[in-house]
C-alpha cells in the first residue's frame, strides 16, 4: 500500500473539473459515486413513507378538527374580500361603556338613530 494522499478525479460529465485529495484507504475501488446511486430504491421508500405520513397526518387533522379548520378557512376567505359594497348589510354594535344606561335614560333620543 502506498503512503500519502492520492489525487482523485470526481468530475461529473458536463460539470466543472473537481479533484479531491483522499487517503488511499478512502478511495472507492468499485466506482460508485454516492449512496443515491448505490441504493436508488432507498429514495423511493423514503418518498413513499413520507407521503404516507403526510396523508395520515392530514386525514387525522381533518377527522379531529375538520369542520373547525374548514370554518376558519371560510372566515379567512370572507375577510380577504373586505366589506360588502352592495346588498343587505348587518352591523353589530358592541356595548360602549355606559351606553346601555344612557339609552335607558334617554329613550326618545335613542329611537332617532
Amino acid at each position: 500500500m502506498s503512503q500519502g494522499l492520492q489525487l482523485v478525479n470526481l468530475t461529473k460529465p458536463g460539470r466543472l473539473p473537481y479533484l479531491e485529495c483522499q487517503a488511499p484507504e478512502l478511495v472507492a475501488s468499485d466506482g460508485s459515486d454516492s449512496w443515491e446511486e448505490a441504493y436508488p430504491w432507498a429514495i423511493v421508500i423514503i418518498v413513499v413513507v413520507g407521503c404516507f405520513l403526510l396523508i395520515t397526518m392530514l386525514l387525522g387533522l381533518y377527522l379531529y378538527k375538520g369542520t373547525e379548520v374548514v370554518q376558519r378557512l371560510n372566515n379567512l376567505k370572507k375577510r380577504m374580500h373586505g366589506l360588502p359594497t352592495s346588498g343587505p348589510f348587518t352591523a353589530v354594535v358592541t356595548d360602549i361603556q355606559g351606553w346601555t344606561g344612557e339609552v335607558a335614560r334617554q329613550v326618545g333620543c335613542s329611537l332617532q338613530f
